[in-house]
């Protein structure tokens, strides 16, 4: 690859990385008066947790304890790369927040450049390798003017390119860094495996082993996914070094998978993660046709024709990556669909955006190749990347949006002066795991913000939610100082938050009627220290 080629990419890296930053700005500057923002935009809620869970490295710790149930736990090696953030932290000093934004952001330009890399591999002509590269980043389906769920006639329609985080590149670039670092993590094996059997040296078996972990990580499920589309190319073509690569990866993605299994076991936290509501993948409809309409004709070819030529003889790095793609969209539709697998086993959609792209570019720069003019050639690449892109445009122009015209305030923001008090726990606390007393509003952000354990928030991780939202409401409403000492023992709770959203719950401030020393006061905000 030429400087020239090179300098066209950070550019369009550079825009593309700026405008993931321009919600952020916008919600800054529609910041409701009183309020603090959490630094996400795209599934903030989810946004606010991965805080949480970055705090808990913060603190000093290793293992990962939910800050969202109540329930004593084992600590669990899940979430590691937010925990790892954490403990990097501890040396930068940086607020949480911004930290996990320049995450997002130095993972998102490697996964560019990873992308490209690949998609050079996949064609020789820069024009091809461009296209590519703007169909990984920024294609899809037709979620951007249908909507991502409906039910019509009976049918449950879901178009995924919209409907979750992880088929869009551009929109992965907007959420939580640990799935950019999926999407980097499979280019980056997707590199290693179509080079390896030239090259299957201890550099690139441990590079392999390297990124598998990096994949294992952030989705287990995905890393076992990426040794059944490893095998399956290595019955392809049967090469010693595809083989070391597939054993290679199934070293790292097996005992981690059989880790995953053995928590949801043996630690009650994961015994229902992830949720079945919480993901709704459709059918193969959702994923194949209608997050790829416009694509998938074209990939569809394109795929088909690289497997067969790869079948034939046709050894080339070009027809390899492309083969590699096939057996990507392959593996991940049977997987993501086949009954019986457990809940997060369906969920290897993340970086899908990436064969998709690459082979749609095939199809399409040979469809348009078959014009009778120059003109025409490009108006069929214009016309027909175009509405292909519509998803890429679709998830900046949501994410401004949300923000713009507050769709999602309770996630995005929280009141300041309950902030502040919560903010007090750091120096009380600093090494965390006390619990705090507050309603299920307050209680997304508790942890985030105060390192401490919230008695409910979390909806997917509050053990038995429906049972401690009655006994949160019923607590907030008793009147009697005895009976809220005796209610908060048996709760086993050590701080007791009162602010704008307790008080949605009841009038009454019940740690000022139990006789509470106040810990913090800020505003009409105040957080009490129970004392037994």
């Amino acid at each position: 690859m030429t400087p020239p080629e090179w300098r066209w990419v950070r550019i369009v890296a550079v825009v593309l990385l700026v405008l993931t930053v321009v919600p952020l700005v916008v919600a800054i500057a529609v910041e409701p008066a009183g309020t603090v923002f959490g630094g996400f935009v795209q599934e903030a809620r989810d946004g606010v947790s991965y805080v949480a869970r970055t705090t808990i490295g913060l603190q000093g710790h290793w293992l990962y304890h939910d800050p969202y149930t109540s329930e004593p736990h084992d600590g669990s090696l899940v979430y590691f790369p937010y925990i790892l953030l954490g403990q990097i932290d501890r040396l930068l000093h940086l607020p949480v927040p911004v930290l996990l934004n320049l995450a997002r952001l130095v993972v998102g330009a490697a996964m560019l450049v990873a992308v490209y890399r690949l998609c050079a591999d996949a064609f020789a002509a820069v024009g091809q390798r461009r296209l590519a590269f703007l169909l990984v980043v920024l294609g899809g389906g037709i979620g951007a003017l249908t909507g991502s769920h409906a039910d019509i006639l009976g049918y449950h329609y879901v178009s995924l390119d919209v409907g979750v985080s992880g088929t869009v590149g551009l929109g992965v670039m907007t959420v939580g860094p640990h799935i950019a670092l999926a999407a980097l993590a499979c280019a980056a094996l997707a590199i290693d495996l179509t080079r390896v059997e030239e090259d299957h040296g201890p550099l690139r078996l441990l590079a392999v082993l390297g990124w598998t972990l990096a994949l294992a990580l952030a989705y287990p499920q995905m890393a076992g996914m990426w040794v059944l589309v490893a095998l399956g190319y290595w019955l392809l073509r049967p090469r010693r070094g595809t083989l070391a690569a597939a054993l290679a990866m199934a070293v790292v993605a097996v005992p981690y998978a059989a880790y995953g299994l053995y928590l949801r076991g043996a630690n009650p936290i994961f015994a229902g993660w992830p949720p079945q509501a919480d993901i709704d993948v459709g059918d193969p409809l959702s994923y194949l046709l209608f997050a790829h309409l416009v694509m998938l004709p074209f990939a569809a070819v394109a795929g088909a024709t690289a497997l067969r030529r790869l079948r034939a003889g046709d050894a080339t790095i070009a027809v390899r990556v492309r083969a590699l793609m096939a057996m990507w969209i392959l593996v991940s539709t049977i997987v993501m669909y086949m009954p019986g697998l457990p809940t997060a086993a369906h969920r290897v959609f993340y970086g899908s955006f990436i064969p998709f792209g690459i082979l749609a570019a095939d199809g399409l720069w040979r469809w348009a190749g078959a014009a009778a003019s120059r003109a025409w050639r490009r108006r069929r690449l214009l016309y027909v990347a175009t509405l292909m892109c519509l998803a890429g445009g679709q998830a900046i122009a949501d994410a401004v949006a949300i923000p713009a015209l507050h769709r999602n305030d309770l996630a995005l923001y929280f009141p300041a002066d309950e902030a502040a008090v919560l903010g007090t726990l750091r120096d009380v606390d600093p090494a965390g795991g006390r619990v705090v007393m507050n309603s299920y509003l307050s209680g997304l952000w508790v942890p985030a913000l105060s390192g401490d354990t919230t008695y409910i928030g979390f909806p997917f991780e509050t053990l038995d939610l429906e049972r401690k939202s009655s006994e949160v409401e019923v607590f907030y409403n008793l009147t009697d100082a005895s009976e809220i000492r005796r209610v908060a023992a048996g709760l086993k709770v050590d701080y007791v938050l009162y602010g704008r959203y307790e008080r949605g719950l009841s009038p009454t401030d019940p740690g000022a009627r139990a006789g509470w020393p106040v810990l913090a006061r800020s505003g009409d905000a105040v957080l009490y220290a129970v004392t037994r």
